[in-house]
């Protein structure tokens, strides 16, 4: 088993970041990606979630992830 984590200093609010774990781990999987990249993918829109107060106002837009 592995262990990937992604905290940033900046968290401001966790609410929502389970969930938004769990949707950006289901786009990657979607999306053909390993486990490993599931993994990592909702790690990182979770994480991006934490960086705004409100569950949605940190939801990152596919695009973002694109650049």
């Amino acid at each position: 088993m592995k262990y990937y984590r992604n905290d940033k200093d900046e968290t401001v609010y966790k609410m929502g970041m389970g969930d938004a774990f769990t949707s950006g781990f289901a786009i990657a999987l979607c999306h053909g990606n390993s486990i490993e990249e599931c993994v990592k993918f909702g790690n990182e829109v979770s994480s991006r979630v934490s960086g705004g107060k409100g569950s949605q106002t940190g939801l990152p837009r596919i695009s973002d992830f694109l650049s």
